[in-house]
């Protein structure tokens, strides 16, 4: 039998496992529209780099310019999700 505590503890642990599962998909999702931006050839859009900037503060880490494109490190964003 639950006592509950138990139930407390259980749900704050499931809220704690929501929020995880939620922040990966929202670098998922980010990291899908970066790839789909460099696909293009064209570098990222800005709606993109609005994107990585709500899942990380250091999102800027990640990019670089090559021939005047702003691109998108997509190994490291992989290693941090």
């Amino acid at each position: 039998m639950l006592r509950y505590n138990d139930v407390v503890e259980q749900t704050a642990q499931l809220s704690v496992l929501k929020d995880t599962l939620t922040a990966m998909q929202s670098a998922f999702a980010a990291l899908y529209s970066a790839q789909q931006d460099m696909n293009s050839g064209a570098g990222l859009r800005a709606e993109t780099i609005q994107k990585l900037a709500g899942v990380v503060e250091d999102y800027i880490d990640y990019l670089y310019k090559e021939n005047g494109i702003i691109k998108f490190n997509t190994e490291a964003w992989k290693d941090m999700a």
